[in-house]
């Protein structure tokens, strides 16, 4: 009976120290990725005059001490959609997931990634508080789609 106990106990140990390895490879795993995932740095512009008139964007994306950057312009724009515009055009030059740091003087950005606008905006089927149409929805929705892969 020692003998069958003994070896119970081992296999419980044995079973003990798996689970433990487990959870120590699991944070290891965890550890790893969020240390191999690059950190870049963003910065970006948009500038219509008049608005609706002629604008444009700029972007300069940062990694390893190594920067990009892109520019654009449209003959008949506004205001908001240069700065969306600046953001979207500088992720889409990102090849891999990466930990993101994006500048901008744009509230109107900001507020919506920041303050939960584009959740609340969604939950509604993209109608603002006074259920209105969300102006730049296609802008919105692209820019989602790049901030969730």
């Amino acid at each position: 009976m020692n003998v069958i106990v003994e070896i119970s106990s081992l296999f419980d140990n044995y079973i003990f120290i798996i689970k433990t390895l487990n959870k120590i490879f699991c944070q290891l795993d965890l550890l790893m990725y969020n240390i191999s995932m690059k950190e870049v740095y963003i910065w970006t512009a948009g500038a219509c005059s008049g608005n609706p008139g002629p604008g444009g964007y700029a972007g300069i994306i940062t990694c390893d001490g190594r920067g990009k950057n892109v520019f654009g312009a449209r003959a008949e724009t506004t205001n908001n959609r240069m700065e969306l515009l600046a953001v979207i055009k500088t992720l889409e030059l990102l090849k891999v997931q990466c930990k993101v740091v994006l500048h901008s003087d744009s509230a109107y950005v900001c507020n919506a990634i920041n303050n939960g606008w584009l959740e609340s905006w969604q939950l509604r089927g993209w109608k603002t508080a006074d259920k209105k149409p969300v102006l730049n929805q296609d802008l919105w929705e692209k820019l989602l789609d790049l901030l969730t892969k």
